[in-house]
Formats: structure tokens, C-alpha cells, sequence
């Protein structure tokens, strides 16, 4: 997305970055998500011609303001920019009773869609406003819905573009929990009526992975690449933000014990995938550190039961990563040393001792 919009800015195209995670403790995301992009505007030091920089940002703020009131009477606190403070709600819930009483609340948002409208078109000019939102699937899942929602309600006849970094599964999850009494209502079919271009950023290569983990690592696994490369593929499935919270692992517990056989370097790994991927089984691992090469022997789902280990036979995952990694040898006694070293202080000199 940041690659986006780099090419975006180049052809001098306004954009707005909404990271959504940064604002999931609020009640109104919405809200925040609205004056993010009226405070942008407002501060944009190049917006229009200098004679009506002054009348542009005063309009902006007025709808700021408003749409603030609005916020804190349908729901709370107030957002970014500094407009209105937290501690004040409480004085503006009582200065709204009259607003209230004789519509001009709910007038304001009938005509905030112009408004808002108008003052998109005057600052981007004929081209569109690009809007990312960020990690909107790391947000509570109520929260979610309600920044998808607002896209529809309040922003949808704006000239601008929404591009939304989102893992669909966890949306559609999110939207089957907040209308699970509507037996008509397809999450699928509703994230459908929200994006009209979807694009699904393709799973890294295996390549790419084995290149990453092997910059930290060090020439010396280059003469394993293929051992390595399963390792990589099965353990971390080719996700980027695994593979590099794996490589930082790997890297800081070879500081810890540095200066081993490419073999010793190999089953390290493969401890670290347990531990990071697979919890149940790694806690099983650290009481019975042989379990894992007992476990690569047999795909049978009668062993896993007698090694009391039964209902991680379910995690296809895991049995996939054993499967997979059944050339990478790991005898109990080496499985115990890093097993120390990544969970202790000082575990780097028990594994001297004990080699």
C-alpha cells in the first residue's frame, strides 16, 4: 500500500493514510476515520491558491466541529486534531439539548454529504482523493463495521478512493458476529457491496522467504537450501510478518549460543517454528523433548494418541510442518539445549556445559 502511494504522490495525486488499529480504542471510529481526513486537508500546506487558503480551511472546520457534535451525541469520545477535547463532553452534551429539540443535529447530517463532498472536489481538483485504510482487520470487530459502514453512509458520493488492507476472512467474521440474527444477510455478499475491486496480494514465494531468513542467518545454511527451504514454506506458510518475526528470533538466539554446525542451526529452527506457531505442541515439546521426533516417524493418528498428544492430530498445519521437515533431524537431547536457550537467560552456557 505504501508502494501505492509513493507512485500516487509522484503523479501528484492527494492521499491520506488511516492507520485504524491507532484509533480501535475509540468508540467512534468513524468519527475518527472523517476528521482524519478533514484535519489533512485543513493542515495541507499546498492546498488551492493562498487568497483561499484561509476560507478553505475555515469551512473545513466548521465541518469538523459539527461532525464532532454529532459524534459525541450518538456515541462519545472525540477523535485526533485537538477540536474538541475528551474532558469537554460532558459541557457539549448538555449544549446540544437545544439542537436536538428542534432538528438541526440530524440536519447537519443530511446535508454533510454536500458538504463534505464539495470540499473533497476543491482539494484534490479534478483528480481523486486516495484514502488507505490500514490494518482494519487488527481493529475489534465491531469497530471494523463501523468504518466499512461509514464508507456507505457519510462518504460514499465524495470523489474519493478507498483502499482498504484488510484480511477478508477476519471482516466476513466480524460482519456474521454483529448480524448473526440475520439468516438472509451473506457476509460474503455484504464485503461484495463494500468493495468493488478487490485485489488479493499473492502469498510470498518460497524463494523470497528462504532469502530473507537466509540474509540473517548466514552463508553457512546456504549448503541446506532445500532442508531450509521446507522449513520456511511449511513452518511460517509464506507469510512475510512470520518470517520476519522468525528470522529476529532465530538471529537473537544464535547471539545467545553462536558458532554451530549448520545441523544444530537446523533444529533451532525448527524449535523456534513450534514455538511460535504451534504452542500446545511446543508445550507438550518442552516436557517430553523427543516427542517431536517421535511424532515425525508416524502419520497415524493412533501414535499421536498414545504419545497423549491426540487432539493436536487435528492441526493440519502441524502435521504438515513434521511431515515436511522429517530430513531435518531432532533427537531429544539437542531439542532440549535450544529449547533453554530460547526460554532462559544464561542458556547459551548450559548449552556449552552440556556440549
Amino acid at each position: 500500500m505504501q508502494m501505492v502511494e509513493a507512485r500516487l504522490k509522484e503523479g501528484r495525486i492527494k492521499t491520506i493514510w488511516f492507520n485504524a488499529w491507532k484509533y480501535s480504542g475509540k468508540e467512534v471510529i468513524w468519527n475518527a476515520l472523517i476528521q482524519t481526513i478533514l484535519l489533512t486537508m485543513k493542515n495541507d500546506p499546498d492546498i488551492i491558491d493562498a487568497a483561499r487558503h484561509e476560507s478553505f480551511k475555515r469551512r473545513v472546520l466548521v465541518v469538523s466541529q459539527e461532525l464532532a457534535k454529532y459524534a459525541a451525541k450518538v456515541g462519545t469520545r472525540m477523535i485526533p486534531g485537538g477540536i474538541i477535547r475528551e474532558e469537554d463532553v460532558d459541557n457539549l452534551w448538555a449544549a446540544l439539548s437545544s439542537d436536538v429539540r428542534d432538528g438541526s443535529l440530524f440536519e447537519f447530517i443530511n446535508k454533510f454529504e454536500w458538504e463534505f463532498e464539495q470540499l473533497v472536489s476543491e482539494y484534490a481538483g479534478d483528480a481523486y482523493l486516495v484514502v488507505f485504510i490500514d490494518d482494519l482487520d487488527r481493529c475489534l470487530p465491531e469497530n471494523a463495521i463501523e468504518v466499512l459502514e461509514a464508507l456507505k453512509l457519510y462518504l460514499d458520493k465524495a470523489n474519493c478512493v478507498f483502499v482498504i488492507g484488510v484480511e477478508p476472512s477476519v471482516i466476513e467474521a466480524a460482519i456474521a458476529l454483529r448480524y448473526h440474527g440475520n439468516l438472509n444477510l451473506s457476509a460474503s455478499k455484504y464485503l461484495e457491496k463494500i468493495v468493488q475491486i478487490p485485489i488479493a496480494v499473492p502469498r510470498a514465494r518460497t524463494q523470497s522467504g528462504l532469502d530473507l531468513f537466509s540474509s540473517a542467518a548466514g552463508d553457512s545454511l546456504l549448503a541446506r537450501r532445500q532442508q531450509l527451504s521446507r522449513l520456511v514454506q511449511a513452518g511460517m506458510d509464506r507469510n512475510p510478518r512470520r518470517i520476519k518475526r522468525f528470522t529476529n528470533a532465530y538471529s537473537a538466539a544464535l547471539l545467545v549460543a553462536p558458532e554451530h554446525s549448520v545441523d544444530e542451526q537446523l533444529i533451532l529452527a525448527k524449535v523456534l517454528v513450534a514455538q511460535m506457531r504451534f504452542p500446545d505442541f511446543y508445550r507438550e515439546l518442552t516436557r517430553d523433548p523427543g516427542l517431536m521426533a517421535k511424532l515425525q516417524e508416524v502419520d497415524v493418528q493412533a501414535e499421536w494418541v498414545n504419545a497423549g498428544v491426540g487432539q493436536m492430530y487435528k492441526d493440519v498445519d502441524l502435521r504438515r510442518f513434521l511431515r515436511r521437515t522429517k530430513g531435518i533431524s531432532a533427537p531429544a537431547e539437542r531439542v532440549r539445549r535450544w529449547i533453554r536457550v530460547t526460554e532462559a537467560d544464561g542458556g547459551g552456557e548450559d548449552l556449552a556445559e552440556d556440549e
